[in-house]
């Protein structure tokens, strides 16, 4: 562009080059942040999910409960949890690329590497999930692709990659709370970890 206007100045389209003494500052545009829900809101959040289909309950507990990111819930597998001592190990994510099938790579930086810890109604939640996706596996037969996630469509594939956003937002519409994207789940349970007097590296 500024090349544009020191041709036209040139060719005498105009008086004067705009970009004679520097280039044109354009206005900051304040980029809205993602909010969190706050400690009544997330009870709400948390109370509600007894109403819910199991897979739902545990997905969004994941979220609000251990902070993981949307990628992260996705490429959750069996084989990353450690019952005998109530963690699960984060070390990939799932990606879509338009036009391309949906993979998994490694988190988002090396400190995304990680292993977060349980507790015991989420451990009941997960076993329940772990039960019921058993049942779902023995219905489809020969049509159930075993990956090993712990999300997954009624085929045993991982679930898509916007699945979690949608879920989420028509779990709010129904339960009446504010609508929040799926990664200000994730932020809550930041501010929430906060709130509790968590030291910031922790919840880093």
């Amino acid at each position: 562009f500024s090349s544009i206007m020191t041709m036209a100045h040139q060719m005498g389209f105009i008086e004067e080059n705009p970009f004679k003494k520097g280039a044109v500052r354009y206005p900051k545009i304040k980029k809205e942040s993602t909010k969190a829900y706050d400690r009544n809101e997330a009870s709400i959040f948390i109370e509600g999910l007894e109403n819910e289909p199991t897979m739902t309950k545990v997905l969004l507990m994941t979220s609000l409960l251990m902070g993981l990111r949307r990628g992260e819930v996705v490429a959750l597998k069996w084989e990353d949890v450690d019952f005998k001592n109530n963690s699960i190990s984060i070390n990939k994510s799932a990606y879509k690329v338009k036009g391309q099938p949906q993979s998994l790579k490694a988190p988002k930086s090396q400190n995304s590497i990680r292993t977060v810890y349980f507790s015991k109604t989420y451990r009941k939640s997960l076993e329940e999930w772990k039960n019921e996706q058993s049942k779902l596996r023995t219905k489809a037969g020969k049509k159930w692709e075993d990956q090993g996630f712990i999300f997954t469509n009624e085929t045993g594939e991982m679930i898509s990659i916007y699945a979690p956003t949608d879920i989420c937002s028509d779990y709010e519409k129904r339960i009446g709370l504010r609508h929040l994207k799926f990664h200000g789940i994730r932020n809550t349970c930041g501010s929430l970890l906060a709130n509790n007097g968590t030291d910031l590296e922790t919840i880093k």
